[in-house]
């Protein structure tokens, strides 16, 4: 039982009595393509499906009135229609990227309001602490990556393109990014590989077709700048399941 819950840094103490925090476990989504002249299913691809989070909370003291007003400044701080951060625990510092899931319920007795807030998570992990680091220009630069589960990381400098005004980075001598930056002069470049965008001097840009918005698994990786000249900051956070 989890009782020090927050919602984009708002914490839910602050208003409620937090009663529980319950997720729902971890299951696998399978899809699968049917084969005529064979029975069943072949298995295409197994993923996490979403999770949900219910978060039970208790109004214990006041009247009606006096409950009613206390919910309202709630509201007014945490609109719950929009996407937010859920953590469930401060002390581990992770959180969920979430949403409303369906109605609220309330439930009004004589001395007590309880409140019963849906979220679905689509992404099955939590987000843990933000790492950064920086490859130098035309070089590399090894680190390590912490949680349990693979995280995208975020790209962002000002480079130069080379001679067909391409800059890219590969990852572990394997996978690679490139976009084109139609010059061989200063750019500002970010690549989100969680988004899947990248943005050349604030105009949204298309990476190269052989590119791959890079994937980066728990353990130690190599970066290197290999297209192109100029330092970048490679960001990431840790993901747990």
């Amino acid at each position: 039982m989890r009782r020090d819950v927050m919602i984009d840094g708002v914490s839910l103490s602050d208003y409620f009595i937090v009663v529980d925090a319950a997720m729902s476990p971890l299951s696998i989504r399978g899809d699968g393509t049917e084969i005529a002249g064979r029975d069943g299913v072949v298995l295409a691809e197994a993923t996490y499906a979403e999770r949900t989070i219910d978060v039970t909370l208790l109004l214990p003291s006041g009247t009606l009135e006096e409950r009613h007003a206390a919910m309202r400044a709630f509201y007014a701080r945490v609109d719950l229609k929009e996407e937010h951060r859920l953590y469930l625990s401060v002390d581990d510092g992770i959180y969920y990227e979430v949403r409303a899931d369906g109605d609220i319920e309330i439930e009004h007795g004589v001395t007590a309001t309880k409140v019963v807030l849906h979220f679905v998570s689509e992404k099955p992990a939590g987000y843990g602490e933000e790492h950064t680091v920086t490859i130098p220009s035309g070089s590399s630069a090894t680190f390590t990556v912490g949680g349990n589960y693979p995280t995208r990381p975020t790209i962002e400098g000002t480079v130069n393109g080379n001679n067909d005004g391409n800059w890219g980075v590969r990852l572990d001598g394997g996978d690679y990014v490139r976009v084109k930056t139609n010059t061989t002069q200063g750019r500002a470049v970010s690549i989100d590989c969680e988004e899947g965008i990248a943005i050349v001097n604030s105009l949204v840009s298309m990476i190269s077709l052989e590119s791959d918005w890079l994937v980066l698994y728990h353990g130690e990786h190599t970066i290197t700048n290999d297209v192109g000249t100029g330092a970048c900051t490679v960001t990431w956070r840790e993901r747990w399941l």
